[in-house]
C-alpha cells in the first residue's frame, strides 16, 4: 500500500524505490507519465531497463505530487541549463529534488529550502580497485589512505565516488573534468559533515546513507541554509 508523504520545512525526506514491479503495476506507472516522459524513454533500449525507468520516473512523480499537494499529472518538470531535470518555477518554487538509481533500486530525495544532490551506486560498478582508484581518487585522498596504513577496499571508493556524484548534482553542473580535482574526507559520515573546496567556492554538507542492501551506497549533500538555521533532519522512506 502507498504511503503517503509529507515533507516539513527543514527536513530532507529520502525514498527508497523498488523498481522491480509487476507488469501489471508497470503498466499502472506508464499511465501516469506525461508524454514528454514516455518520449524519453522510448529511446532507451533493454526491456529491463524500460521497465524500471518507467517505475522510476512515476515514482518521482508520484512522490513530488504527494509533498506538492497536487494531482499526479499537474506536476511539469522542465530542464535546467546544464541539463538537469527541475520543477518549473511557476509550478514550484519551493522543492528540490534529486533521484538516482542502481539497478533494481532508485533513490529520490526532496527538501523545501536548498539545493540538494543524491547518489547511489553498487560496488558492482567497481572492477578492478587500481584503475578505478585512479580516475576517482585526488592526491589529498590517496595521502589520507596511506596515512591510515590500511588496505584500499571496494566499500572506500563507494563511498567516495557517490560524494562526489551527490555534491556534483546539488551542484547542477553534472560530470566534472576530472574527479580527481574533488577531494573528500575518506572516513565514513552517518552524521553531517561540512565540506567546502577551492574547486567549487561553496559550502555545503554531506551525510553517508544507510542502504537497505549491503552492496550499495549512497550519499546525500545540500546546500547551508540561513546562518541560524539547523542542518536539516534526514526522514527515510521506502516507497
Amino acid at each position: 500500500m502507498y504511503q503517503h508523504l509529507y515533507l516539513e520545512e527543514n527536513e530532507v525526506l529520502t525514498a527508497w524505490l523498488q523498481l522491480d514491479v509487476s507488469e501489471e503495476m508497470t503498466d499502472h506507472y506508464w499511465r501516469i507519465l506525461r508524454d514528454e516522459e514516455r518520449d524519453r524513454i522510448g529511446h532507451l533500449s533493454g526491456r529491463l531497463l524500460v521497465r524500471r525507468t518507467i517505475v522510476r520516473l512515476a515514482l518521482r512523480r508520484i512522490a513530488i505530487a504527494d509533498v506538492l499537494g497536487i494531482e499526479v499529472k499537474q506536476v511539469e518538470f522542465a530542464t535546467s541549463t546544464t541539463g538537469r531535470p527541475i520543477l518549473r518555477a511557476d509550478s514550484s518554487p519551493s522543492l528540490n529534488f534529486s533521484s538516482s538509481s542502481c539497478g533494481g533500486s532508485g533513490l529520490l530525495a526532496l527538501c523545501r529550502t536548498i539545493p540538494i544532490g543524491i547518489d547511489v551506486e553498487s560496488v558492482d560498478e567497481i572492477g578492478d580497485l587500481m584503475h578505478f582508484s585512479q580516475w576517482l581518487l585526488s592526491e589529498n585522498e590517496l595521502e589520507w589512505f596511506d596515512r591510515l596504513g590500511q588496505p584500499l577496499t571496494s566499500q572506500d571508493l563507494l563511498r567516495l565516488w557517490t560524494r562526489k556524484e551527490a555534491l556534483l548534482k546539488a551542484l547542477g553542473t553534472g560530470i566534472v573534468d576530472s574527479m580527481t580535482s574533488l577531494s573528500f574526507p575518506v572516513e565514513s559520515a552517518h552524521e553531517w559533515r561540512m565540506y567546502r573546496s577551492a574547486e567549487i567556492g561553496s559550502t555545503w554538507q554531506y551525510q553517508d546513507l544507510r542502504c537497505p542492501l549491503s552492496h550499495l551506497a549512497a550519499t546525500i549533500v545540500v546546500g547551508l541554509g540561513r546562518p541560524s538555521t539547523p542542518a536539516p533532519q534526514i526522514r527515510s522512506v521506502s516507497l
